[in-house]
């Protein structure tokens, strides 16, 4: 497991790259409820890795039904 992937708290830029999408496309889908919302981490937005996870496993779930 890379040191990335270890990480509990991702940036924008982060979430945006394993979603494969761009940043403001993440910041969109938040504000529509698709994506979890990020945490505030000593002034700095972040998103729990577990979060991210979790969504992307409810996708397969939901691909499956």
């Amino acid at each position: 497991m890379t040191t990335k992937s270890k990480t509990l708290l991702m940036r924008v830029e982060d979430v945006a790259e394993e979603m494969r999408c761009s940043t403001r496309t993440v910041w969109n889908r938040v504000d529509a409820g698709i994506y979890p919302k990020p945490v505030k981490d000593c002034g700095s937005t972040r998103w729990r890795r577990t979060d991210i996870e979790h969504y992307v496993e409810s996708l397969a779930t939901q691909a499956a039904t």
